[in-house]
């Protein structure tokens, strides 16, 4: 009788003999119903930034016109027409080598800052400084009408400061009782600030190992602040993701979900292997990449080679765990949700594809030419744009793996004959299956490969005490589990 495993996601630090648990692998990521894998980065046709990208975003004005931004250590340039950067600096920037632009919108104008430069503003073209605001390392538009600039300094720094402009006036930063402007600090616990996002009507401001919800209460405090974990924070502005009833968030010791009420543990399956595999040193570099569409949220770290590429991705719908990694020699130097179907319309359709022949290899029906649907993207070391919308190009060393759990007894032989996979859909190139066998988990393994998939199945001849599958897959897929024919041999 065959037996069914369904696959539960990447959870190294459970007993490997649990069924369905993913050891290890790589570019496998969750979708609706099970796993498939990471979408390939889709080149944009707007050219190289000149040079580092080191913060980009995507902002709307009132009339739902959007602002394509993306900034280096000494420039902030706009995508003009889908295939054009334009420089829309106010000055030659000052950004340090930690440095990354953050972005925030108030009505029709885009707020940026690199902590280095005074607060920049800009309702088109150029950005111009902001009489009176301070230099910040974050800044954030929040509830009822205030652009607010964390880890500040307005002549003396403040790395635990928080300052909110007058209400519904970002230009005007000399604190009054009158206009609501206003600025303090979070001394509760130590540290400087490393994020704030706003949650609905409130704002959570982070530090590496702790947190605080702010909340408006109007003049003359303007905004009253609870500490909500002294033990519990994020190393960066870019490791928290606003979905829009909560915050997901990477932590010091692993990952967290936030409502409003208390963070919740979400990364207990993979708690211990993340302390492990991510360079502490390098926590601040951490980039965050959402996809909306698959309710997958990319946490894109540096481990020991200190290389941002590598991947732990969270889907929040089915509370399970991906693993993913850029190709080759790529890496990661800033992510952010990107609206191409704004750009790509009927008219203007030759502009950027003359000849059918050079249309990038997406579906019609692909969200990427949906202006209404926020595509995950990312800028790659080439300082490309790519989208993260393309089935896999099926390209030698693109292919994704699934390490599965270990099936067996210490105390029984079992012949396995078969397994079956159990896709929902697929559209592979190539599929491979490696056998390892050992005596018992954690000793000795022995692999077998060279098993290669006729009608959704792998035919195997071996006998052992205990067997863990791995698949190997090039091309597109959309896998749920798979079954196992063992039959007993004989016991010990």
């Amino acid at each position: 009788m065959p037996k069914n495993i369904r696959l539960l996601g990447f959870a190294p630090d459970l007993d490997p003999t649990t069924p369905g648990v993913i050891r290890d692998g790589i570019r496998f990521v969750p979708s609706s119903s099970g796993f498939r894998p990471m979408r390939s980065p889709q080149a944009t046709t707007l050219p190289p930034l000149a040079s580092t990208c080191i913060g980009a975003r995507v902002i709307r004005k009132i009339d739902g016109t959007a602002r394509i931004l993306a900034g280096t250590r000494t420039h902030i340039y706009e995508a003009i027409g889908g295939n054009t950067w334009d420089d829309v600096s106010g000055a030659t920037y000052l950004s340090g080598a930690d440095s990354r632009w953050r972005f925030a919108q108030f009505g029709d104008t885009t707020y940026a800052t690199n902590k280095a430069d005074t607060l920049q503003s800009s309702s088109a073209g150029a950005f111009a400084s902001v009489v009176g605001a301070p230099k910040a390392s974050i800044i954030e538009q929040v509830w009822p009408g205030f652009i607010m600039a964390f880890n500040y300094n307005d002549g003396t720094e403040y790395l635990d400061g928080w300052y909110c402009s007058a209400l519904n006036n970002p230009t005007s930063w000399t604190p009054s009782i009158a206009t609501q402007c206003a600025n303090g600090r979070l001394r509760d616990t130590p540290g400087q600030i490393t994020a704030g996002k706003s949650l609905g009507l409130d704002v959570v401001a982070y530090k590496d190992r702790s947190m605080y919800l702010g909340r408006y209460i109007g003049a003359p405090l303007v905004w009253d602040w609870q500490l909500i974990s002294s033990e519990i924070g994020t190393p960066c502005q870019e490791s928290v993701v606003n979905i829009g009833t909560e915050h997901i968030f990477a932590g010091y010791d692993g990952f967290y979900r936030y409502d409003g009420s208390r963070p919740t543990p979400i990364g207990n399956p993979l708690k211990e292997w993340y302390n492990i595999n991510v360079s502490k040193s390098n926590r601040s570099r951490m980039l965050s990449v959402h996809d909306r569409d698959q309710s997958n949220i990319y946490f894109f770290y540096a481990d020991s080679t200190d290389i941002v590429k590598q991947a732990l991705v969270y889907n929040y719908k089915n509370d399970n765990w991906g693993k993913a990694s850029l190709y080759e020699d790529m890496s990661l130097e800033a992510s952010m949700e990107y609206e191409p179907g704004s750009i790509y319309i009927y008219d203007t359709f030759g502009d950027f594809w003359p000849t059918y022949d050079v249309l990038p290899d997406i579906t019609y029906d692909s969200t990427f030419w949906n202006s209404a649907s926020p595509l995950p993207a990312i800028f790659q070391n080439d300082h490309i744009l790519y989208s993260m919308t393309s089935p896999p190009d099926g390209l030698e060393g693109h292919e994704s793996s699934i390490v599965c759990n270990f099936i067996g007894d210490d105390n029984i032989y079992t012949f396995l004959d078969r397994i079956r996979v159990q896709f929902n859909s697929q559209d592979l190139s190539s599929a491979s299956l490696e056998i390892g066998v050992c005596d018992f988990v954690g000793g000795t393994l022995s692999t077998t490969t060279d098993f290669f998939l006729q009608n959704n199945k792998f035919d195997i001849l071996l006998t052992s005490k205990w067997f863990t599958p791995t698949f190997t897959f090039n091309g597109d897929y959309e896998i749920t589990g798979f079954s196992i024919n063992l039959t007993v041999e004989g016991s010990d």
